[in-house]
């Protein structure tokens, strides 16, 4: 097949526009929006095209993978990945909910080092998309486990962006200290001093600091 002349760095690859999810504000949600799924086979077309793009330029290319919800159509998504994970010059990256990556996909997304990007409006989550996956403690586990991490949020009448930023930040907190002996040097240290030397403008006495765990 003849394709036009590109100069592309990232490809968008819209596997379906199937979701799991009726986010109040998305144009795919709502009562009408039915997950539909593609036939199994992929065009082979999408192939051609990819090599054509890789021939055209000198550098490096993005297959990003989108939706609807991208991991619904999981054996797709492994499809095109694999035919394409021994070239170099392609880079692997995901938009999703973050809903269906269960330990084993994690461990293939970050065996591609795909950069995965889980749509979250922080605490106004259960509302403006239904669920809050960072809520649910199984899966917030296996979504901070991946290497390679990003969050995206919507601004709305229920999120503003000083409280998106706090919420996206707060998720770091149970994973600053990665270590028993860096627990030491924080809250045995400056920190932990002046931390003390702060309890006295509340008529406390700090005598130290117990340890009972972290994350």
């Amino acid at each position: 097949m003849n394709f036009p002349a590109h100069e592309a760095h990232t490809i968008f690859i819209m596997l379906g526009t199937g979701c799991n999810f009726r986010c109040r504000y998305c144009l795919q949600g709502g009562d009408t929006a039915a997950v539909r799924n593609l036939p199994g086979e992929i065009n082979g077309n999408i192939y051609d095209f990819i090599e054509h793009i890789l021939d055209s330029r000198d550098g490096g290319l993005e297959l990003r993978f989108f939706g609807g919800e991208p991991l619904l159509y999981w054996d797709n998504l492994q499809r095109i990945t694999e035919r394409f994970a021994a070239n170099g010059r392609i880079a692997f990256s995901c938009i999703t909910n973050g809903s269906l990556i269960t330990p084993e996909r994690a461990a293939f997304l970050d065996g591609h080092e795909f950069s995965v990007t889980v749509s979250w409006d922080g605490g106004a989550s259960a509302v403006t998309r239904g669920r809050d996956v960072f809520a649910e403690a199984e899966a917030r586990e296996t979504l901070l486990s991946l290497k390679r991490l990003g969050l995206s949020g919507v601004l709305s009448a229920r999120t503003s962006p000083l409280r998106l930023m706090d919420d996206f930040q707060a998720l770091d907190i149970p994973y600053l200290i990665t270590s028993t002996e860096q627990a030491d040097a924080v809250f045995l240290g400056d920190i932990g001093t002046r931390f003390l030397d702060k309890l006295s403008g509340v008529q406390l006495y700090g005598l130290g600091i117990w340890e009972s765990g972290f994350r």
